[in-house]
């Protein structure tokens, strides 16, 4: 699995973006070919998984639930 956090930096989103890592190497580290921590702007927190959008804060309006992620990536 390859997975690509772009966060925003300027917003303060950092450990918002570290704590997802945290969780995701506790349940996937096995599982993790990859996993990319992107700083960007503009309010962005995206999560990609092999290429596909999985979340996005600037869709959705809210951080990622882990629970919910969690379970896209079953």
């Amino acid at each position: 699995m390859r997975i690509k956090i772009t966060y925003c930096y300027d917003c303060g989103y950092t450990d918002q973006a570290l704590e997802l890592v945290g969780k995701l190497l506790a349940d996937y580290e096995d599982d993790i070919e990859d996993l990319t921590l992107v700083p960007a702007s503009d309010g962005i927190f995206d999560v990609e998984v092999d290429g596909k959008m999985v979340h996005s804060k600037h869709k959705s309006g809210w951080f990622p639930e882990y629970d919910k992620l969690k379970a896209s990536l079953s």
